[in-house]
């Protein structure tokens, strides 16, 4: 939500915020934490390491 209030196109925010979650998800788990460690990962929060490209899917 951030990054469309700031104006980002929609599939730059669903890259942003897909990346994010997958940056918290392995910071977690490599701290063998079983809670997500949101206040220790608020940088990745806001610029993540990992950014997914999207794709546009194929209709059948």
């Amino acid at each position: 939500m951030g990054r469309r209030v700031r104006g980002d196109a929609l599939v730059v925010a669903l890259e942003g915020a897909t990346g994010s979650v997958y940056d918290v998800i392995v910071r977690s788990l490599a701290a063998d934490s079983e809670d997500l460690l949101l206040p220790q990962a608020q940088e990745v929060l806001e610029e993540p390491v990992t950014w997914p490209r999207a794709r546009s899917l194929e209709r059948v």
